[in-house]
């Protein structure tokens, strides 16, 4: 029977996903059609701030702020009577306290639980379960660890079933992503380029004390372009399917190899560094 490697995924906080190829294999039996998940199923007793459950009714719209079970109260009851999405959104920002976006900030969107984006009253009102995401983009809800769903057409048009296995940070094992032959050429086109020492950029404290970059980044590394080998263009197209990200967003794949001993300490991103200076506050992802 083959045997494929699993991928784990990593949100980011600037909402963005990290993935990793791991080299222990999984068995390849394929994804059963589950059934649909209801409201109740999405109901998290922790709180991922910016991420709101919306239990679509006949009259009204129930949001669950954070997608957290209510404690000691109810959920926030919306009546649902627009005509129009500027109305919907006036009384989504009305209800949630939502403040009006900051320059160059991606405006909060309404999602179906498989992360296509809703643009008309009738398409939210025609849904039993809905997402509101003040980030704007599209995050897997994670709800809790071992938490199971499935990402339809992630893979080549079947699906692709993720599971949660952390929540601070969100982090989704996925199976079948991958399979063992595309990590052996992956591997291979990164021999084959060179890999070279992995370096960060360093700012403030650490340039100005000519930090040495082994003390915090160890590892090796090549960039693979998709237009190097189909199982790239493949990989990158899955990608996007799975995260609901349009491929021209996409990075080059990062190939990392950590040998024994080899470590990358935690750090800020530069533009996170860049927001932190200015004051601004950072987006948030569950």
């Amino acid at each position: 029977m083959p045997r494929r490697p699993r991928l784990w995924l990593l949100a980011s906080l600037a909402g963005r996903w990290r993935a990793a190829v791991l080299a222990r294999p999984e068995a390849a039996d394929g994804v059963s059609e589950a059934r649909p998940l209801e409201a109740a199923d999405y109901l998290s007793e922790e709180h991922f701030p910016g991420l709101h459950l919306l239990d679509v009714g006949p009259g009204d719209i129930r949001i669950y702020r954070g997608c957290q079970r209510p404690l000691g109260g109810a959920a926030i009851a919306v009546p649902a009577g627009w005509e129009t999405m500027a109305a919907a959104r006036a009384a989504f920002e009305a209800a949630l306290g939502i403040l009006p976006p900051e320059p160059l900030q991606t405006p909060w969107a309404l999602f179906d639980s498989q992360g296509s984006r809703l643009e008309s009253v009738q398409a939210l009102l025609g849904l039993r379960v809905a997402f509101l995401l003040e980030i704007g983009q599209w995050m897997w809800p994670a709800v809790r660890v071992g938490f199971v769903q499935e990402a339809a057409g992630a893979l080549e048009g079947k699906p692709l079933r993720l599971r949660t296995l952390s929540l601070r940070p969100v982090v989704f094992e996925v199976e079948g992503f991958m399979q063992s032959h595309e990590a052996d050429r992956v591997i291979s086109m990164g021999n084959k380029t060179g890999m070279f020492k992995s370096r960060g950029i360093l700012e403030s404290a650490d340039r100005v004390s000519q930090r040495a970059q082994t003390e915090y980044r160890t590892s090796t590394q090549a960039w693979l372009r998709r237009s190097q080998s189909p199982v790239i263009d493949a990989l990158d197209l899955r990608t996007a399917n799975l995260t609901r990200v349009p491929r021209e967003h996409n990075e080059e794949v990062q190939l990392l190899n950590y040998a024994s001993g080899q470590f990358y300490s935690s750090h800020l991103r530069r533009l996170q560094r860049v927001w932190l200076r200015r004051g601004r506050r950072l987006p948030s992802a569950p």
